[in-house]
């Protein structure tokens, strides 16, 4: 026979077990609706380049689409970021393409820059503007940051830049890019 301090763990432990598949399925979800959102972006954003029209779709403004040719991925790149963006889209960080200083931020949903940590060196990475003219980028360089770098990302020398959380919040994977 269990005594209340048995069955009080054995309780606890079945909440924990509880909330932790409740957040499980609700970060499921998120992932889901980032990768829907993305790639109906990525969609018109195609249609759009090189029309003379404004990237804009949903309400916000792209600079472009990123397209990992190996991974059969393209994601669309918002002009600026916040929290509630890159819950939507990877989002132009710092930098600009036409200054070969473009950094990009998305989160690390399966959907958005979940494979980064799974890129290798020499893997090409294109990104089209709104002008609809696409440059290829080859990966040079992949590094686990402590989150505090920014400033290894915002100046970095390279042309491009990709990151996102690793599996702990105090870290970053970072990809740097260089123009074929």
């Amino acid at each position: 026979m269990m005594n209340k301090a048995g069955r009080f763990c054995l309780l606890l432990g079945a909440v924990l077990i509880s909330a932790a598949l409740l957040f499980l399925r609700s970060s499921r979800l998120e992932d889901l609706r980032a990768g829907d959102a993305a790639q109906a972006a990525v969609a018109k954003l195609q249609q759009l380049a090189g029309t003379g029209h404004p990237l804009e779709t949903g309400g916000n403004t792209y600079i472009g689409y990123l397209t990992f040719p190996e991974r059969e991925v393209s994601l669309p790149v918002m002009s600026d970021w916040s929290y509630d963006k890159l819950k939507i889209s990877p989002c132009r960080h710092f930098g600009a393409q036409s200054s070969d200083n473009l950094v990009i931020a998305a989160h690390n949903y399966e959907s958005h820059f979940g494979f980064l940590q799974d890129m290798q060196e020499g893997e090409a990475v294109c990104f089209t503007g709104p002008e609809g003219v696409t440059s290829e980028y080859i990966t040079e360089l992949i590094l686990i940051l402590d989150a505090n770098e920014v400033d290894t990302v915002k100046n970095s020398g390279f042309d491009l830049v990709l990151y996102t959380c690793s599996i702990t919040p105090e870290s970053r994977i970072a990809v740097f890019l260089n123009r074929a």
